[in-house]
């Protein structure tokens, strides 16, 4: 899956599944309108209006993308908590 080649896993139902122990990992919560194309560490995740990962502690470059806006991010994600990543394309993104 796109998600174990880049070293994430896919949270379902708002359970934090962990990378290896818990001091390792965050939980990465992206909600994206319209629709959009998500990178993480310039990996494709597939389109997604709404993401929760799993993510290793650390800096990471996200990108949400469609055919008309791209919205570039840097953020670090810290053990054990959550960090939420909200954007409206037409009003935060950048036109392509």
């Amino acid at each position: 899956s796109p998600e174990a080649a880049a070293g994430l896993r896919r949270v379902d139902n708002a359970a934090a599944v962990l990378c290896g122990d818990a001091s390792a990992c965050g939980t990465l919560v992206i909600r994206v309108t319209p629709t959009a194309e998500i990178f993480i560490d310039d990996r494709s995740l597939g389109a997604a209006a709404e993401l929760e990962l799993s993510v290793p502690v650390g800096r990471h470059r996200i990108r949400l993308e469609t055919a008309e806006w791209t919205f570039p991010r840097s953020l670090t994600i810290w053990p054990d908590e959550t960090t939420e990543v909200a954007v409206d394309l037409e009003e935060d993104g950048f036109p392509r």
